[in-house]
């Protein structure tokens, strides 16, 4: 297939191993990737040296896939600003410091990981992810904790982690997150409290707004804004 003018392409599969097709390598133009799996099983993908000459890609969408591999990959997309991970297997059982994320997407804006799997901490390098400004977890059960150095994404404005069910605290650096705009914990319903840095991470802001509701000490849903 040659189609180098193309800017977006969609691939749909359903398989347990994927070997992504060496056409991708002559689509200079490509902006936004979507790769989506339709079969029972995570994915593992082969031969993913074709992501090395995608120097315009903008948005990478995820779907069902084994993310490992891609942690493992040496090759920076320098300028993605967009990666969306749904249903994908996290698998944060493995060596975290062999997870570099702002190697890996060293200019990304924005990370949504929606309904995956084996997602028991964010790994600990997305601390280090100074460009992002907008971080979304969502129904992800097993998350349990964040890292505590969360606080040094320097220029987070939205930060959504709507039913986290087992996600119990938010980490105390979360206070230090000045430019945060807007926090939705919506049913984590274990989580006890909300912290007091989180109000302190713009006191002086007028607009400032904290909204929840409680059901016998249980958080079902509260969140934070300032617009």
């Amino acid at each position: 297939m040659d189609c180098p003018k193309a800017e977006v392409l969609i691939l749909n599969f359903s398989s347990n191993e994927y070997f992504l097709s060496p056409f991708l390598d002559d689509m200079p133009k490509l902006r936004a990737l979507i790769l989506i799996n339709y079969s029972t099983s995570n994915i593992v993908f082969h031969n993913l040296s074709v992501f090395h000459n995608l120097n315009n890609l903008r948005s990478l969408w995820f779907e069902k896939i084994y993310v490992p591999q891609i942690f493992d990959t040496t090759i920076p997309l320098k300028n993605l600003q967009r990666v969306s991970l749904i249903l994908c297997d996290i698998d944060t059982g493995l060596d975290q410091s062999a997870i570099d994320l702002p190697r890996i997407f060293p200019r990304s804006s924005e990370l949504a990981i929606d309904h995956c799997i084996n997602l028991n901490k964010l790994p600990s390098s997305i601390c280090r992810m100074h460009t992002l400004k907008i971080l979304n977890v969502t129904n992800c059960d097993s998350l349990q904790e964040l890292p505590a150095d969360l606080g040094k994404i320097n220029f987070l404005q939205l930060l959504r982690l709507y039913s986290c069910l087992n996600l119990k605290r938010l980490p105390v650096s979360i206070g230090h997150l000045v430019w945060l705009k807007y926090l939705d914990i919506s049913q984590c319903v274990t989580m006890g409290c909300l912290l007091e840095g989180v109000y302190g991470a713009r006191a002086t802001d007028e607009g400032a707004g904290v909204w929840g509701f409680w059901a016998e000490g249980t958080c079902l849903g509260i969140g934070w804004s300032r617009f």
